[in-house]
């Protein structure tokens, strides 16, 4: 029913398809606008995370370079005159644990206003056991803790140092150390000589949390994270996930890809991870020191960073777009109104002449072709007007002298009905004035 009603009507032939028409452009047009927004604003997030993440690299970077200069000051530390401590490689090379310490302590006790992050310092023997294990407090910066001495002749720059090996860029090295007891560094070893003779080495490491922590705040980073080159597994982190660190392993194909993003730096590696039931979108760069990758590191942010400037745009959008819409409807419902009401006016004309009012005229008066068909009507109405008028005239002449003539005159049709008696064939029928008419032909008698 409705659909007829709908067909029946010009007027809803026409702003029907243009409503459809105009929700389609609608949803096209903010399809278009999201796919715009949240496409530029992850552009915008892929960008802003690979450049983090070179910032972040190089900061570490720049952080060992400040532990390797204090390191060089350290080994080759002479004796100190005033404290009557001996030279950082005499201690270690007699054995004299007491001397080592006195003489480490200036530099222990400066390192913070040198801009060194100092968190554990590790000198062993040239037999790879620990003579001197400090580690800072967490609770308290300004106490350290003595770790037990130990074995670390099977850890491999341990073993490198002892060898006096070296490379193309010396013989120090850097990277990732866990020490076993919960805490993950990131690490500079430099060996201690004593006329030329190796006598052991030093270690200055940098507690990765707090490091990372404070790198996340300086880049705005939600999660900063440092991987193990060869798993892929996360190392550490700036936070700790509620599932664990393994919650933010990634793919070791990801990790492959730093050799050739070290040398394509443009190019970044992307990733998705879900943390504490939060998606995040991270972006990966490789931890080169002196040349060498010593590590992956990824800088990540919330994936609602890409939605949320649509979030923002949203309300305004929508509103934009019913108002567009409405005014659009508006438009083609006046549009229709223009075009229908002068043929609902000529319908209605139409209608009164064809029941006998021929005095009826159209009002419409316009220069278009609706106008020149309403003119048309008209001047047909008038042109009926007078045939009609002339007929009747006509019609009323010969009546008069059909009802004139003495003669009597029967007007019968092609069946036999009778239509037309003048007053001599009623007279000559014998009927009075008031009498009807005979129906048919074959009702007349005439009398002998």
């Amino acid at each position: 029913m409705i659909l007829r009603s709908l067909r029946s009507r010009i007027q809803y032939k026409i702003i029907v398809p243009f409503l459809l028409l105009t929700l389609l452009v609608a949803l096209a047009g903010s399809t278009t606008a999201f796919l715009f927004v949240t496409g530029n604003a992850q552009e915008r997030l892929n960008n802003q995370l690979a450049q983090t993440a070179r910032v972040v690299a190089d900061a570490i970077v720049r952080q060992e370079s400040s532990n390797l200069t204090f390191l060089r000051e350290l080994v080759f530390a002479g004796p100190n005159a005033d404290t009557g401590a001996p030279a950082v490689a005499d201690a270690l090379a007699a054995g004299d644990i007491a001397g080592l310490g006195a003489a480490v302590d200036p530099f222990v006790r400066i390192s913070q206003r040198r801009g060194v992050r100092l968190d554990r310092l590790i000198i062993f023997d040239r037999t790879g056991r620990t003579v001197l294990d400090r580690a800072r407090d967490e609770d308290s910066p300004a106490a350290w803790i003595n770790h037990p001495l130990r074995d670390m002749s099977r850890v491999w720059f341990v073993q490198r140092i002892l060898a006096g090996a070296a490379d193309a860029r010396g013989d120090k090295y850097a990277g990732l150390l866990d020490t076993g007891d919960g805490a993950r560094y990131f690490f500079t070893v430099a060996p201690i000589k004593q006329n030329e003779q190796i006598v052991g080495g030093a270690v200055v490491a940098t507690r990765l949390s707090g490091l990372l922590a404070d790198l996340a705040a300086q880049s705005q980073s939600a999660i900063v994270t440092v991987y193990d080159p060869a798993t892929g597994k996360a190392f550490a982190s700036s936070i700790e996930p509620v599932a664990g660190l393994a919650a933010l392993d990634t793919r070791s194909d990801l990790i492959d890809h730093l050799q050739v993003l070290s040398a394509t730096p443009e190019h970044g590696v992307f990733d998705t991870a879900v943390v504490n039931d939060r998606q995040y979108q991270l972006a990966f760069a490789p931890l080169v020191v002196r040349g060498d990758i010593v590590g992956a590191l990824s800088v990540a942010l919330a994936s609602d960073y890409v939605v949320g400037p649509w979030s923002d745009i949203r309300s305004s959008l929508v509103g934009l777009t019913i108002v567009l819409m409405a005014a659009i409807v508006g438009l083609g419902v006046y549009i229709a109104r223009q075009i229908t009401l002068p043929v609902e006016e000529l319908l209605l004309v139409a209608q009164d002449v064809t029941g006998g009012n021929l005095d009826r005229r159209s009002a419409v008066h316009s220069e278009d072709e609706i106008g020149k068909l309403a003119s048309a009507f008209n001047a047909m109405t008038s042109h009926l007007l007078a045939l009609y008028s002339a007929v009747r005239a006509e019609a009323g002449r010969r009546a008069a002298i059909v009802e004139s003539i003495t003669d009597g005159v029967m007007v019968c049709d092609a069946a036999g009905r009778i239509e037309l008696l003048n007053p001599a064939a009623r007279q000559i029928l014998g009927l009075l004035d008031d009498d009807p008419s005979p129906a048919c032909i074959t009702d007349v008698r005439f009398e002998p």
